[in-house]
């Protein structure tokens, strides 16, 4: 994707979506963080739990990122690609409060597709 001139973007929001089923004391969590170039210590974060027990749902979440002047793309890039330095999900069951207890979450769709749509916000150089 090409950035319009004069402009760097932070990403504002992420959507995602998938499947989950907890048993009770079982929580799961799905987070998702991104910096870019040259402010690799500066992460954005996005966070959601899910608390059990819930029995096979799917989920759709709208989740805003906490970002600054540091978690947006540096002026002068052409392309979103030579911007971003790192962007990762992290999707993970806890069940220490229920030793016996299990949980799945996954982040693909119905289709079995990978579905997160991201929300820009531009701001000019």
């Amino acid at each position: 994707m090409a950035l319009p001139k004069g402009y760097a973007f932070g990403i504002e929001t992420i959507t995602y979506r998938g499947w989950y089923r907890l048993d009770d004391g079982v929580k799961a969590v799905h987070s998702s963080a991104y910096s870019f170039s040259g402010y690799s210590y500066h992460v954005s974060t996005a966070r959601s739990v899910y608390q059990g027990p819930m029995g096979g749902e799917y989920y759709g979440v709208h989740s805003s990122y906490n970002y600054t002047e540091h978690t947006r793309s540096p002026c002068g890039s052409e392309t979103v690609t030579e911007t971003i330095f790192y962007a990762a999900d992290l999707i993970f069951v806890d069940n220490s409060q229920n030793a016996n207890g299990w949980g799945f979450i996954g982040n693909k769709n119905v289709s079995s597709q990978l579905s997160q749509v991201y929300g820009f916000k531009w701001y000019e150089c």
